[in-house]
């Protein structure tokens, strides 16, 4: 994945109906699973999102990689269907 963009941005949030507030949110509980809390970041302000979906601010890395692990997922699920076998959807879980 090149450089994200605001499109790729926007795109997820629109795909999961959630407005700026909701996917700020939702991208750093992504972020903070799983790790200790001295690395958890606080929810990205709708403003923020607005700003990235916009291209007026550049996205940041760690949710540069939060966007890399749903396409792991994606590809994932892709690749056992094409097998015959059904994994766990993660997001089913929240």
């Amino acid at each position: 994945m090149a450089q994200m963009t605001g499109d790729d941005i926007e795109r997820e949030r629109l795909a999961r109906a959630m407005s700026y507030g909701e996917f700020g949110k939702w991208l750093a509980q992504r972020h903070n699973e799983g790790k200790p809390e001295s690395e958890h970041v606080k929810p990205y302000g709708r403003t923020r999102v607005y700003e990235w979906a916009n291209d007026r601010v550049a996205v940041p890395a760690k949710v540069e990689l939060i966007f890399k692990d749903l396409q792991i997922e994606r590809l994932e699920k892709e690749l056992a269907k094409t097998q015959g076998k059904e994994i766990e959807d993660p997001e089913r879980e929240r």
